[in-house]
């Protein structure tokens, strides 16, 4: 894709299934990752919570419905939202 060029979304309708498992040993309230989609905007997000880190399935939640709640379709510059 040229660099002035936007991307598009597909006129044909998206079909999708997401599939999760929690860590062996633990049960499905213990699930720490995340998944989001917004399938008229055609945003679909993923993230690992961090075990270790405190409150990472909250983290990983509000991470991808922010994602996918965006309203702009032009692609982010991720080297600006990282330290």
């Amino acid at each position: 894709m040229a660099a002035d060029e936007k991307p598009t979304i597909s006129e044909k309708p998206i079909r999708w299934r997401a599939f999760w498992l929690p860590k062996e040993g633990h049960s499905a309230e213990e699930y720490e990752d995340a998944f989001a989609v917004e399938v008229a905007s055609g945003r679909f997000a993923v993230a690992d919570g961090a075990s270790e880190s405190a409150f990472a399935r909250l983290w990983a939640r509000l991470l991808v419905e922010h994602f996918v709640a965006q309203r702009s379709v032009e692609v982010p510059d991720w080297h600006d939202r990282l330290p």
